[in-house]
C-alpha cells in the first residue's frame, strides 16, 4: 500500500476508552473522499463480515463520515 503512493495516511485503528474494536489496516487515499478499512487473517476461512462490517460502521461514524470506505480481508500471501 504505502508503495502506492497513493494513499495519505496508512495505520490501524482502534476505538478509544478500551472498546474491543479494531481495525488491522485502514488507508485514507489522497482524495480524501475514500478509504480502505483491511482485516488481516492467517487464512481468509476465518474472517467473519459481519463483524468487521460492524467495526467498519463504527470507523465510518467516528473518524471518516464523509469517506467512501471499502472493506476488505487479506490473508497472509496479500502481505
Amino acid at each position: 500500500m504505502q508503495e502506492s503512493f497513493s494513499y495519505r495516511a496508512i495505520g490501524s485503528w482502534w476505538e478509544p476508552k478500551g472498546n474491543q474494536n479494531e481495525i488491522d489496516i485502514v488507508g485514507v487515499f489522497l482524495d480524501d473522499k475514500s478509504a480502505v478499512a483491511v482485516e488481516v487473517k492467517r487464512q481468509k476461512k476465518n474472517f467473519n463480515p459481519q463483524l468487521f462490517e460492524e467495526k467498519v460502521k463504527i470507523l465510518k461514524t467516528k473518524e471518516l463520515n464523509m469517506h467512501t470506505v471499502e472493506s476488505l480481508c487479506w490473508d497472509l500471501s496479500d502481505m
